[in-house]
């Protein structure tokens, strides 16, 4: 068997070598006119067959093999590239030519299908000196050997691999593959960390910054990540249609500009479905569009190197099979999904909730004990806590018209947090406390992390809430001008959507409405949470509501 990506990734297995297609280097074809070149042509292809040979990724035909093949062949008849694809069993090929302006020495690469006859990627020229061929032999194998490595790599879903620009060198082609499963396992500081590493020796690498600027993103790191997906834009230009479509998406969602994300992003599903059917999908769920999100998550290849890994993809298509009323499917779309990542948080989550929706109340029972039996998890996942995530099942029971089931799940979550310590998951206990109705208590918990900070527009926002529902209006108020005057980037309209919920627990049912629209204006989510949260409840009988959040 072949070694996939020798020593470059640990754990990785092998595979045999049917697994992976064989690959031929053409010699170049002689365009400078002058027959004493010739060999300049060979010369290329050797140096590209063992720049690829060295990575271990591709299996490619010796260039002995080939200068043999053509040697033999009478000059006037000539041999084409399909004939020795055929006759050396490759089924790609390296083609191309190379010339003179000036004293500039260029070459011109293509990578083919011979069996298809289709373009899987051309590269960009590369010149250097005449007088320094193997300055120019060096640079054209090591990229030429990225680009094809990149493209043929069995641990890249190939094509999507087409859609992006080739990698400036072999190192960055590691780091590719590296930023890849990190980032498909969700571990983002670390997909960040070997960004960072790529872009030390590689700062042009564009698909690298973007990766980076998601991963950042996901983290909560808004402005840095900002900020790279500006150095992103700098090298637009050099993108492919596809890489300036993802930019275009990720930009999109990040200022809450759902018509520039829905038009990346249904243009990026267009081209590629089973590649790009996720990116559309979320996108969609932001805007209640839930039958368009579930028809472009079925679209979406999950049997590929990245998506076998990425858990979100079963966690959201359980939760939009959910919004659409099909808790079966939910339930069995999470089922297979923890078969895969057992122990996945959300994914137990949307398994409650599932049974909470088909009414199998004994089940979810025993779900909870499940629940808070696990271990602990890091901060920053902390909503899947044994005490959020029954709170949380506790507001889906409510809706869902189980009202007693839903009085005795809260309670278990409310006992949960009253068995930690006073210091421990303040923001969490507060929150389940908020949820419970538990006003008071809630209100008193929020003003403590008001003090520690400030500027926390969640924490003001649930205070001023718990102030309006114990009657303290002027206080609510204070918190509503407060919310009103802040001007700071990557809000996406949490302030107004938190001042339309303190109109409603006030009772203004047409003030809330007004800023509920203008929040989904300043890039509100309206997703998942808006049917279950307990901030709307004075508005689920008003019909201008109901019209709101209907499903789109």
């Amino acid at each position: 068997g072949v070694v996939l990506l020798r020593g470059w990734r640990s754990g990785t297995e092998s595979a045999t070598a049917e697994e992976i297609d064989r690959l031929v280097v053409a010699p170049f074809e002689n365009r400078t006119g002058n027959s004493a070149a010739a060999d300049w042509g060979f010369l290329a292809a050797e140096y590209i067959t063992r720049a690829i040979d060295r990575a271990g990724v591709v299996t490619v035909v010796p260039a002995s093999a080939v200068q043999n093949m053509v040697h033999d062949v009478d000059p006037a008849v000539g041999v084409s590239v399909d004939e020795i694809a055929q006759r050396t069993s490759a089924r790609y090929a390296l083609v191309g030519s190379f010339a003179l302006s000036g004293d500039r020495l260029r070459f011109d690469v293509e990578l083919v299908n011979v069996e298809s006859g289709e373009l899987e990627r051309s590269l960009d020229p590369v010149s250097g000196p005449a007088d320094s061929l193997e300055t120019v032999f060096t640079r054209l194998a090591e990229r030429t050997a990225a680009a094809t490595v990149a493209r043929l790599s069995p641990d890249l879903e190939r094509t999507t691999a087409r859609l992006y620009s080739a990698p400036p060198s072999l190192d960055a082609v590691r780091g590719a593959l590296e930023i890849q499963e990190l980032f498909c396992r969700s571990r983002w500081q670390e997909a960040i960390d070997a960004a960072r590493s790529v872009l030390e020796e590689n700062p042009d690498f564009a698909a690298a910054l973007v990766w980076s600027s998601i991963a950042l993103a996901s983290l909560g790191r808004l402005r840095e990540a900002d900020s790279v997906l500006a150095l992103a834009e700098s090298h637009r230009e050099q993108m492919t249609s596809a890489e300036r479509l993802l930019m275009e998406w990720f930009h999109g969602n990040l200022y809450g500009d759902y018509a520039e994300a829905t038009r990346a992003g249904e243009q990026l599903y267009k081209i590629h479905p089973g590649g790009y059917g996720f990116h559309a999908a979320r996108t969609a769920e932001f805007t209640n569009r839930f039958a368009d999100a579930l028809q472009r998550l079925l679209a979406h290849d999950t049997d590929t190197p990245c998506y076998r890994m990425f858990a979100p993809w079963w966690s959201t298509t359980a939760r939009v099979y959910h919004m659409l009323g099909r808790y079966q499917e939910a339930l069995d779309v999470a089922r297979d999904g923890l078969e895969r990542f057992p122990s996945y948080r959300p994914l137990i989550y949307a398994e409650q909730i599932a049974l909470a929706g088909l009414g199998r109340l004994d089940a979810l029972d025993s779900l909870l004990d499940h629940i808070a039996s696990l271990p602990p998890q890091d901060r920053g996942v902390n909503i899947y806590n044994p005490g959020s995530q029954a709170a949380m099942v506790a507001l889906e029971l409510d809706v869902l018209g189980w009202q007693e089931a839903s009085e005795r799940v809260m309670d278990r979550a409310l006992a949960w947090f009253a068995a930690l310590t006073a210091d421990s998951l303040r923001f969490e206990r507060a929150q389940a406390l908020y949820w419970a109705g538990g006003w008071f208590d809630a209100d008193t918990l929020f003003a403590e992390l008001i003090r520690e900070i400030p500027n926390n527009v969640e924490y003001r926002g649930y205070r001023a809430v718990s102030l309006a529902h114990l009657g303290r209006r002027d206080e609510a108020m204070a918190i509503d001008r407060w919310l009103e005057q802040i001007d700071r980037p990557y809000l996406s309209g949490a302030h107004t959507r938190w001042r339309a919920a303190i109109a409603a627990a006030l009772g203004d049912r047409e003030r809330a409405l007004q800023l509920l629209h203008q929040a989904y204006d300043e890039g509100m989510e309206l997703d998942y949470y808006h049917h279950r949260d307990p901030e709307w409840e004075s508005l689920r009988n008003y019909r201008p509501y109901q019209e709101f959040v209907r499903a789109r």
